[in-house]
This record gives structure tokens, sequence and C-alpha cells, in this order.
């Protein structure tokens, strides 16, 4: 569980600094953090295919090298 934490509090940081430095977001920089934070909360803790097929597939193989 730790690696999912660390991931998921590095995917919301990069995209709160993505959407904050975004000059064409102007006047909706809210809506699109609180967006990115439900996509990112729900893929990495509520979707069962992303966690297996995808984040522990790439985990393991990060382990493996």
């Amino acid at each position: 569980m730790g690696a999912i934490y660390a991931v998921y509090g590095a995917a919301i940081a990069s995209t709160l600094v993505l959407t904050d430095r975004t000059e064409g977001l102007e006047g909706n920089t809210v809506l699109f953090m609180i967006i990115n934070f439900l996509c990112f909360t729900y893929l990495f803790f509520f979707s069962v295919w992303f966690r297996n097929a995808v984040f522990f597939r790439l985990y393991r193989r990060v382990q493996q090298d």
C-alpha cells in the first residue's frame, strides 16, 4: 500500500503544479484540480482493473530492475 500512496501523491502533486501553471485554464483551475483529484482517487483506490492490470504490473517490473 505504501507504493500506491507514494505514486498517488506524486500524481496529485504533479497535476496540481501543471494545472496551476497552465495559462489556458484561467478561471477554471479549481474545477480542473477537483476533477483530477477525483479521477486519480478513483483509479488508485476504487478501480480494481487499474491496480491489478496496470499499477502492480508496472510496480513488479520496477522491483525486478
